[in-house]
């Protein structure tokens, strides 16, 4: 009975675990923004993107009341089970294949979002 459980241990233990968001963000935007942009915060984000939909040109993101995320681009669909929102205003998305942080600031009035190749993508939030 002994030898069972060590095996499944050792199973346990061999397995790779999977990255979740950080407790902070792995990066800054500085380097990427630009005259006019202004930070958001823990707080905005709290606020605005729980139950919200964001649409860029490319697809829309969905931040479920419940903490779930999912992106959809035409047919395609991509979802997470969870997102962290930053106090430095990155968001955190926790796909299975690993996590991915962006920043949002509003740029002129409009929410754009940031990554971390440095694209910018403006979104129009509805409910």
């Amino acid at each position: 009975m002994f030898r069972p459980v060590m095996l499944f241990l050792a199973c346990l233990a061999a397995s790779p675990a999977r990255a979740e968001c950080p407790a902070e963000p792995s990066w800054q935007p500085l380097d990427f923004l630009e005259p006019g942009d202004r930070w958001v915060d823990l707080y905005w984000l709290n606020f605005n993107l729980p139950g919200h939909a964001i649409h860029y040109d490319g697809g829309t993101e969905h931040y479920e009341d419940d903490g779930r995320y999912r992106f959809v681009a035409g047919p395609q669909s991509w979802e997470a089970p969870r997102y962290v929102f930053y106090a430095s205003g990155a968001r955190c998305i926790d796909y299975p294949e690993g996590p991915r942080v962006d920043y949002y600031v509003l740029s002129g009035g409009r929410l754009t979002l940031i990554n971390e190749q440095g694209e910018r993508f403006v979104g129009l939030m509805t409910n």
